[in-house]
């Protein structure tokens, strides 16, 4: 049998096993229940959310203010951004928002990291974890809106599962 043929029945094998992998996530995740987080409970759970950002002076000011403007009382949450080396004016744009709100720290990664590692984000939560003051940590990109309810969801689960 030439070397082709081979190469085509492997990939033949290889695309019908993908094909089962793929169905069986798809069951999987068919069964999964919807949760719907009770109405009646009043926010309890303190949570640090950090925003890793590099560069993000276009993006950065949506995120912060999406989740201030959120429905998750401002005393159960703290924002640290930690600021990876940017060269635009990110940091600019967050002390800005920390005179507006109260609860916003920036986290300078150039004044922690004084020699040259290869992943700066991780770097950047890794630090902002270690500044949190809060038990639960929640990320997420400075390029993202998170939705209204989005710490609210959180801590329905956290008091739903009672997680460790």
């Amino acid at each position: 049998m030439p070397v082709e043929n081979y190469f085509l029945l492997l990939s033949a094998l290889l695309l019908c096993v993908y094909a089962v992998l793929i169905q069986a996530y798809g069951n999987w995740f068919g069964r999964l229940k919807e949760f719907i987080p009770a109405t009646d409970q009043n926010p309890l759970t303190h949570f640090s959310i950090i925003i890793p950002a590099r560069d993000e002076e276009q993006n950065i000011g949506k995120c912060i203010r999406a989740i201030e403007t959120g429905s998750y009382p401002r005393a159960l949450f703290e924002i640290i951004v930690a600021d990876d080396f940017s060269t635009d004016q990110t940091a600019r744009v967050v002390m800005e928002l920390q005179a507006e709100f109260g609860n916003i720290r920036l986290l300078r990664l150039e004044e922690i990291v004084h020699s040259k590692i290869n992943s700066y984000k991780k770097k950047s939560i890794e630090s902002a974890i270690a500044d949190s003051a809060n038990e639960w940590i929640v990320t997420t990109d400075a390029d993202c809106i998170p939705p209204h309810q989005w710490l609210e969801y959180f801590d329905a689960s956290i008091r739903k599962q009672d997680p460790v």
